[in-house]
């Protein structure tokens, strides 16, 4: 029986998934680099399976007044396997899948069709617009996407970005933020995380511990078992620079606890933790391919 794990944010659907003009004022465009790292290991049907990969997508968010678009700049996965590394990197105008000495490497201009128009209209424009009210909270979303970036809009990849900018308050010591996380699959868990202000060196950064649960109680895949009782279970510190209005960094961990059914008993388990940080990175930043 196939077993279906939870993956991380977007995954592969992110690599194969968007062209509106995007804002170009460089002052109010802010770039960051997020990974989330995975060790997560299923047991079922008395086989046990480990995750060890990494996902890591390069983006901007370019604000004008309250309105905030999202572009993707790039995308890599690596996975470990026992054989070796795999790797697959995408940008706007470069692909690269292999591992060890096989790889495929090719640029824009020697894409096929397809892979072609999933990189144009994927990476390098944007994929959202909306508004921001005073304490940052999203409104009127508006998806830009163009064809070729269906399956990464349909993957979650902006639900993953959110948890990387949530509301923030000013005024407030403690406040809570729904949210929303991919799964994989076509799931996700949702929830509400708190946020607590520490103390900071620098006036302007405001560093806030994160913790809580986003939660589902159910989710059935196409194939493969069926999924209860799943927990994601957050740890950790974001922090927040009031000069740019963005959260500019994140270090936090996800405790991943997940039962999986056959029939109404409960037959096996996944368990594990996904790690993931944010960082701002110069506009000039590209992902490194090989």
């Amino acid at each position: 029986m196939r077993i279906h794990l939870p993956c991380l944010p977007a995954l592969l659907a992110l690599l194969f998934t968007i062209v509106p003009v995007a804002k170009t004022c460089a002052a109010d465009t802010n770039k960051f680099i997020a990974n989330i790292k995975a060790d997560v290991s299923t047991v079922y049907d008395g086989k046990n399976v480990q995750i060890d990969n990494s996902i890591t997508y390069v983006y901007r968010r370019v604000r004008d007044g309250r309105e905030v678009e999202i572009l993707l700049d790039g995308l890599k996965f690596i996975n470990t396997t026992p054989t070796g590394i795999q790797k697959m990197v995408v940008t706007h105008d470069r692909y690269y899948s292999g591992e060890r000495d096989k790889y495929i490497d090719m640029s824009l201009d020697k894409a096929d069709p397809t892979t072609k128009e999933i990189m144009q209209d994927t990476y390098g424009t944007p994929l959202a617009r909306f508004k921001l009210d005073q304490n940052d909270v999203e409104t009127n979303v508006v998806l830009l996407g163009r064809s070729g970036a269906k399956k990464t809009l349909d993957s979650g990849l902006l639900d993953s970005i959110r948890n990387f900018h949530p509301s923030f308050y000013p005024q407030r010591e403690t406040w809570t933020c729904r949210q929303t996380l991919p799964m994989g699959n076509g799931g996700n868990v949702q929830g509400s995380l708190t946020y607590q202000k520490m103390k900071n060196s620098e006036a302007h950064l405001t560093t806030v511990n994160i913790s809580g649960s986003l939660t589902n109680v159910e989710f059935h895949p196409v194939s493969g078992p069926v999924h209860t009782n799943i927990n994601y279970q957050f740890s950790g510190t974001q922090t927040y620079d009031s000069l740019l209005h963005e959260w500019v960094g994140a270090n936090f961990t996800i405790q991943i606890s997940i039962d999986l059914l056959r029939g109404k008993r409960i037959q096996g388990s996944t368990t594990g933790t996904l790690h993931a940080t944010l960082e701002k990175v110069p506009l000039a930043y590209e992902l490194e391919v090989k």
